[in-house]
This record gives structure tokens, sequence and C-alpha cells, in this order.
């Protein structure tokens, strides 16, 4: 390996974690909706359908802008795109800290959701501008790692510090800490020296310009992901309440059960990952069929 390969082989290895840090930050907003729900729900008086009402309020949000982010995220740049959408999701996720009431939480929880779809596009474009195909699986699988390690240190972190400042405190810090990471994001941010996704296209004949967009193609994996994420966010939205509320567990020990689960989510995304640019062959589809 060449001088020049094996610097870009580091930075590009650096940009992963840094997009990784970057899910984590912001995932450390949306999974402090569910993570917080026993120590919020009594003072502003909710029933266990409006908790659930907050994470429909983030990703109804997310869902409808997420196209708008990504056409953004083309051509804005990944920089840009993480810039804007974690000084969102700190402003808003701050913003619920003076929440007095349900209708305010819910829109600083909507809103919240609108910063947050910046994220996921400029990460995953930050991905195939770094990495090549037999690669991407496993830079996706490490990248993707930060929303359940973000679950995960809100779940082990979140209730002591509730402990400390209250419940409106710790929103208040998961606010401070995104706004701040916007700005550590934007000036570590680099391009990379050649475009991969470029090559890859030269590499089938085809320039980039001439490659339609397949919307179509999409479709099947974005209502496969759909149906995996009604489980996941079931689960994740209402294990904290059910332990407190059916299993005596006190609010502490609680939403530490997230951070469980969110443990092993984290291991199972690098594995399957890696299982399919290395043991599938880089083929796609097989490894969706086993998850």
């Amino acid at each position: 390996m060449s001088p020049l390969s094996a610097e870009r082989n580091n930075i590009r290895w650096a940009i992963l974690a840094l997009i990784s840090a970057s899910h984590i930050v912001g995932a450390s907003a949306q999974y402090g909706i569910s993570t917080l729900a026993p120590f919020y729900q009594d003072e502003l008086d909710l029933s266990r359908a409006q908790v659930g009402l907050f994470i429909s309020a983030f990703y109804l949000a997310m869902t409808g802008a997420s196209f708008g982010a990504g056409w953004l995220a083309d051509r804005m740049g990944v920089g840009k795109t993480a810039l804007h959408g974690h000084l969102s999701v700190g402003v808003c996720i701050g913003a619920t800290a003076l929440a007095p009431t349900f209708a305010w939480a819910f829109a600083g929880f909507f809103f919240c959701g609108l910063g947050y779809a910046f994220l996921n596009p400029a990460s995953t474009k930050g991905v195939m501008a770094w990495f090549y195909r037999d690669e991407r699986a496993t830079a996706m699988g490490i990248k993707q790692t930060g929303v359940p390690a973000g679950g995960f240190f809100t779940a082990l972190l979140a209730p002591p510090l509730v402990l400390l400042v209250g419940w409106r405190g710790a929103f208040a810090a998961l606010g401070v800490v995104n706004f701040l990471f916007a700005l550590v994001f934007s000036s570590l941010w680099r391009e990379p020296p050649d475009n991969v996704t470029t090559q890859s296209a030269a590499a089938q004949g085809l320039a980039p310009k001439q490659r339609p967009l397949d919307v179509w193609g999409f479709l099947p994996a974005s209502f496969g992901t759909a149906i995996f994420l009604i489980g996941q966010m079931s689960l994740l939205t209402y294990l904290p309440l059910y332990l407190k509320e059916s299993m005596g567990f006190t609010s502490y020990w609680a939403s530490q059960a997230l951070a469980i689960a969110q443990g092993g989510a984290m291991v199972g995304r690098i594995g399957w990952g890696v299982a399919s640019d290395r043991l599938f062959g880089g083929r796609r589809k097989i490894v969706l069929l086993h998850g």
C-alpha cells in the first residue's frame, strides 16, 4: 500500500468514527423521549398513549422530511447538512425541557424529528463517498451502530443525570451536546480526495449522470424497514413504562433496561454488516431475509 493510500485509509476510518459519533449524539435526543418517560410522565400528567404519541411525532416528522433532507444533502454536502441537523435537534430537544403541557412537548419532539431527518442521508452519503462497494455494508453497520449506541448511553447516563438536575435538566443537556457537536462535526468533516461512488459507476461503464434514480427499487426495502421499526419502536417506547408500571421497577432501573436492549442492537448491526460483505459476498437481500 502506497503512503498516499495508507493515509487515505486512515482518514476514512477517522471519518467513519466521526459519522458514527454523529449518530450517537443525534440518537441521544431520540431515545431520550422513551428513556426519560418514567420521569416526566407523572409531572406532565400523561397517559401511556400520549407518551407513545411523542415517538409518533418524532418519526412522523423524520419520515416526512427525509426525502427533502436527502435532496438537500446532495446539494449542500455532508458537512453543512449534518451541521443544520444537529443544530436543529439541539434547539428543539432543549426546548422540550421547558414544556409545561403535552402540546408543547409534542411540538418540541416533532420539530426535533425534522432536524434528525438531516442526519441519516448526510451520514449515508458520507459512507458512500469514502468506502468502496465491497466495504459499505461493514461501514454502514458500524455507522448505524451509532443509533443504538446513542440509546445505550442515554439509557445508561440520563437517569443518573435526572437524579442530579431533574428530567428537564437532562433534556437541556441533550440539547447542549447536540448543539456543540454540530460545530465539532462541521470543523472535522473532510470530503474524500476521490469520489468512490464515481469510480464504482465508471467500473460498470456508467457515468453518474447517466444512472437514473430507481425509486421503485427502493420501495421493497423501505417497506421492510418500516415493518422492522414497528416492533423496534414499540419495544423501546414502552419497555421502561411496562417495567415501571407492571413489573414494579423503579424509574431508574426501568430506564436502565433499555441499555441492555440497545447493547444487543449494537452487536447485531456490526455483525450483520460484516456478514453481508464477507460471508455473503456483498449480497444484501439474503441478509435482509435472515434479519
